[in-house]
């Protein structure tokens, strides 16, 4: 199950996309849609949020079915903590 983090979170610039690991993102081929700072780090939820909001404007299906799976998971991880 993936680590979540609901902290601030600001988008990378251009330049810091660059150097980031394609699996931080959403869609790694373009890298667009970024929800982690590191390969193996925890994603955001803030992140999250904002790329299902942007998916959905933009009428990507498949990224906004991935950010609301995410989503989802981390609201069932809450869900399990409150128990």
């Amino acid at each position: 199950m993936p680590t979540f983090v609901n902290t601030k979170w600001k988008a990378p610039t251009r330049w810091q996309r660059e150097g980031m690991p394609a699996s931080a993102f959403l869609d790694p081929k373009s890298k667009k849609y970024p929800v982690k700072k590191t390969a193996r780090g925890p994603y955001y939820v803030r992140a999250l949020v904002a790329a299902s909001h942007y998916a959905k404007m933009y009428g990507d299906k498949s990224i906004y079915t991935k950010a609301m799976k995410l989503l989802n998971e981390y609201k069932h991880a809450l869900e399990k903590k409150v128990r």
